[in-house]
């Protein structure tokens, strides 16, 4: 009997259920999620060109190309996974004939990517009275490489055999040998990826981003009421990470596996050698989410922060209380760490580097009674700046709590903190002097921008006064001045409109007054794999013309110079050199 007839209909329903989690809710939850955060952005054309309708055209291109990444995913869906569904579904009320083999052999069809193949197996039946023939074996009527396992079909198979098949009563000329699910039909879940793809690109590039202005009186209330104790929640749970392993590891064996068993099956000694550096692979990542279970068993260390937002300048005061079994514990350390994030493309891979600009060491402890709770103060250092993510970059501050365990998986948890603001402020008097106007010209006309009293260096949540200014020999279709920041560095650029104040039905020669209003963050950073800049810009439509004045947004009035990444600290021993040194 055909391995594939040891599964029922049931069991197939399990299958493909738990497929589509694998090869559609997954990659399209994450692809939603990445589309939506970058959709969050406006995107700046060049370093000096203002934002434009180009990007509302980018976006009309993205949707129509996206409609037909997932359209041709359906397409290809249907005929092998759909349809045979659907007919393996209907197969199960239908009645068994018995039938003749009249001939049965192995048809072949050559490609460009060489020659696929397919059992042909016809067959004559009776039923009513009447005579049929049919030469369908299963519900999946489709070429696939692999001889051997399609031999193997027909000779079960030959020509004069006496058999039973399956026929349709309702139709009686719809006749099948093997009314289950067809095996290759997994295969045929793949496109599944291409609708979800398409389907989250239509979704997230047809929604409107939302608008990301300032509410300085909101975020005040939110200061107010952070100045009471927090309790932190980890970045990332165990469960959520242990998950995340898991279904990595499930997702990477399932198909590399099935693959595998196929061409093993099939005889295909070619395809088992080059999968099996794969499967090598699936077992690496199986045994990484061995090991995020086995820490789920590990002492729990919750922290509790006043303030509950950080201020530069200020004293905090950290307390912990670690539940479980905390006898188990070797030695806890708790620091807070600063980090830079930059993604970029090289080649056709994403790379994403990362480095630590600021380790602070809050408590190392060994005492059980200290272990089991307690409490530190600390100030952040001079150069803390808040955190912020963008699409591509990120600073973040976290407070890392990690525990030694012998003989287990050690304990490894982020506590995410935010910065906001500081005690003290700056004497605007050490503040740099303002430079002379911004202006533009060119032979059709002339863009001038300009703030008050020449000021480009502001505290954050200040309010910015200026005016906008164009000559003309006609008048413009609209003009806009825009407050945006926007990262450089090593990762792609990104770019954030904070504020924009239009001018419609605008005159030839015009002067406008404007007030923009910044918010607490981020500030103007130079990092290493990281930089912020701030800048207004004045944009005149058609044309696509502009001034840009640039803006320093600190509480100095100065760019925070962020320092050296330092390294990570040594004498911690983890991985296989943990288990050699536990037992050396």
């Amino acid at each position: 009997m055909h391995a594939w007839n040891l599964w029922d209909f049931s069991g197939w329903f399990v299958v493909v259920v738990v497929a589509l989690l694998l090869f559609g809710l997954l990659p399209g939850w994450v692809i939603l999620r990445a589309i939506r955060r970058a959709r969050r952005k406006h995107l700046v054309g060049g370093d000096a060109g203002p934002l434009s309708a180009q990007s509302q055209g980018s976006s009309k291109f993205a949707v129509v190309f996206f409609a037909v990444f997932g359209l041709v995913g359906v397409g290809v869906l249907i005929p092998l996974v759909v349809v045979p569904v659907v007919k393996a579904a209907q197969a199960r009320s239908w009645v068994a004939v018995p039938c003749e083999v009249t001939s049965s052999h192995v048809e072949m069809q050559s490609g460009e990517d060489g020659a696929t193949y397919r059992p042909k197996i016809v067959y004559r039946y009776e039923h009513g009275g009447r005579a049929y023939e049919s030469g369908r074996y299963d519900f999946l009527e489709a070429y696939s490489s692999g001889r051997a396992g399609k031999e193997a079909v027909v000779d079960r198979y030959p020509a004069g055999l006496r058999t039973n098949c399956w026929v349709n009563p309702q139709a009686p000329e719809e006749a099948v040998l093997h009314r289950g699910m067809p095996g290759g039909m997994v295969f045929g879940l793949i496109p599944l990826v291409f609708v979800l793809i398409g389907v989250g690109g239509v979704v997230g590039f047809w929604r409107k981003p939302r608008s990301r202005s300032a509410d300085p009186r909101g975020e005040a209330a939110s200061l107010v009421e952070d100045e009471s104790e927090r309790e932190l929640r980890p970045a990332h749970t165990r469960t959520t990470r242990a998950l995340g392993a898991g279904i990595v590891a499930l997702f990477w064996n399932g198909i590399t596996w099935a693959i595998l068993v196929s061409c093993y099956r099939d005889r295909e000694w070619a395809g088992v050698a080059f999968l099996g550096l794969f499967a090598l692979i699936g077992l690496v990542l199986l045994a990484a989410a061995v090991h995020q279970g086995l820490a789920l068993a590990n002492p729990r260390v919750s922290l509790r922060v006043r303030p509950g937002r950080l201020k530069r300048g200020a004293t905090h005061r950290l307390t912990w209380h670690t539940e479980g079994a905390v006898h188990r514990l070797r030695r806890l350390r708790i620091t807070l760490e600063g980090r830079e994030s930059a993604t970029y493309r090289r080649g056709t891979s994403t790379t994403t580097d990362r480095v630590t600009f600021a380790r602070v060491d809050l408590a190392e402890l060994t005492a059980l009674l200290e272990l089991r709770q307690g409490e530190t103060v600390f100030a952040l250092p001079a150069f803390a700046v808040p955190g912020f993510q963008a699409a591509n970059n990120k600073i973040e501050w976290v407070l890392r709590v990690q525990g030694e365990v012998p003989f287990w998986p050690d304990v490894d948890d982020e506590f995410g903190v935010e910065i906001s603001g500081i005690d003290e402020e700056a004497s605007p008097a050490e503040w740099p002097a303002p430079p002379s106007e911004d202006m533009t010209r060119s032979a059709d006309g002339a863009l001038a921008l300009r703030t008050e009293q020449g000021q480009v260096a502001f505290r954050p949540g200040a309010t910015i006064v200026g005016a906008a200014g164009w000559s003309f020999p006609s008048p413009p279709r609209v003009a806009e001045v825009r407050l945006f920041w926007y990262t450089s560095g090593k990762g792609t650029r990104d770019v954030t409109v904070v504020a924009s104040v239009p001018f419609t039905q605008a005159a030839s020669q015009e002067v406008q007054p404007f007030t923009l209003t910044l918010p607490t963050a981020p500030w103007s950073v130079d990092g290493r794999l990281v930089s912020v800049s701030w800048a207004l810009e004045l944009v005149v439509q058609p044309g696509e013309r502009s001034v840009r004045r640039e803006l320093v947004v600190s509480p100095d009035g100065r760019t925070v110079v962020l320092p050296e990444p330092v390294p990570e600290p040594t004498g911690h021993a983890s991985g296989w050199r943990k288990f050699l040194k536990n037992r050396g």
